[in-house]
Parts: C-alpha cells; sequence; structure tokens
C-alpha cells in the first residue's frame, strides 16, 4: 500500500465511507477497532456490487492488508474488473498512484461441477483396490457399501519453492452429494474459466 497510497495520505474515515458508498457494501470496516487489529486483519468491506459495462456485477469481499488486497466474486474475471475499476476511482477520487511494481496476481477458483462418468475410472485397477479396501472395512467397521474415490489434492512441491507456493488443485465428492451423482467441488490456483477448460479436459481424456 506504501507504493499506491498518496504522498500527502489519505483521511482514513472518509476513503472508507467512499468504497462503501460507490460499491453499495453493506458490511465496512469498524473503525472503532484499533489501525493494528485493522493492519493484521485487514480492511474487509462485504456484499458489494459494481458497474461492468452492461451489468450488475456482486462483489462479496474485499479486503486491503498493507501487503496486498484480496477480492473474491463469482468469476475472477469479475474480481480482476472490480480490482481495475477501484484502483481507477481511488485515483481520480483521492489520488492514489501507480504500482512501482506490478502486483502479483494469485488465483483461487472454485467450482461445483458433475461429471457424465464415474471419476473412480482415473485410476487404474480402482475396481480391485477398492474391493480390497471394501473387505476392510466390512471386517473392521461392520460396514459394506461400496468404496469410491472421495478427493483428489495434486500439487508442487513446496520445498522446492521460494515465497508462497500456489494452492492445491483439488477435487472432492461435494458433501451430502450421492456417489452415483458424480457431483464435485474443485479449488484450483487459475482463473475461472481455465479451471473449467482443465476439468473438461480431464473429463475428455480420462473418464
Amino acid at each position: 500500500m506504501e507504493e499506491v497510497r498518496p504522498e500527502k495520505g489519505v483521511i482514513l474515515d472518509d476513503l472508507i465511507e467512499g468504497v462503501k458508498n460507490r460499491y453499495k457494501f453493506i458490511k465496512a470496516p469498524d473503525l472503532n477497532r484499533s489501525l493494528t487489529d485493522l493492519d493484521n486483519q485487514g480492511y474487509v468491506f462485504e456484499a458489494g456490487s459494481f458497474s461492468w459495462g452492461s451489468e450488475q456485477i456482486a462483489v462479496r469481499e474485499f479486503v486491503v492488508y498493507p501487503d496486498g488486497i484480496s477480492v473474491s466474486c463469482l468469476e475472477t474475471d469479475h474480481a480482476e474488473a472490480f480490482f481495475e475499476d477501484v484502483m481507477m476511482w481511488s485515483k481520480e477520487k483521492y489520488g492514489f498512484r501507480e504500482f512501482v511494481r506490478e502486483p502479483r496476481k494469485i488465483y483461487r477458483s472454485f467450482l461445483v461441477l458433475e461429471f457424465d462418468n464415474s471419476i473412480n475410472n482415473i485410476i487404474k485397477k480402482f475396481s480391485d483396490m477398492s474391493q480390497l479396501i471394501q473387505l476392510f472395512y466390512s471386517l473392521y467397521t461392520g460396514q459394506n457399501e461400496v468404496i469410491a474415490l472421495n478427493r483428489i489434492d495434486l500439487r508442487v512441491d513446496n520445498t522446492k519453492i521460494a515465497g508462497l507456493a500456489p494452492l492445491s488443485f483439488v477435487l472432492e465428492r461435494k458433501v451430502g452429494a450421492p456417489h452415483e451423482t458424480e457431483r464435485y467441488v474443485s479449488e484450483a490456483p487459475f482463473p475461472s474459466q481455465a479451471h473449467i477448460e482443465l476439468l473438461q479436459k480431464i473429463e475428455e481424456q480420462f473418464l
């Protein structure tokens, strides 16, 4: 934030009120809390919206930290558009400056999806393995329900990466969904459309 903050500073309550009003946030940071607490936990705005072309886009959460900004929207494209909008507006309204260094973007995309075919097919000899595990379930838990793949978690080797490592790529069966529906929640460190494209390719090639 020290890179973009106006050289003469900015009145904090004016800035917070301006952001709240422009983007219609229902919740804004509580300035009765100490600045130390706000810096540590972030200046949190919740449940707002902004105009993007002819659309009104919902902003679930906007958080400002001393060393970064977090935006949560339905799609990552919306989050990026909001980031651009709030930065442009803050320059015009309050005299914020350009970044000295281009900020690093870290994506976190969540999707709920349903495959046409069983994800068990990803694992070679899954049927043999699941039957073996099912036998042990029957012996030691008394349960004899069919065993199915529940979660895939793939990640880079964090020991080889300096600084903040990318998030895992996760496919996890949606809680409460029966196995025959093949309904999953997926998390990935990619933009929303790239995430969808990857899942489509996985389904085409492996299922």
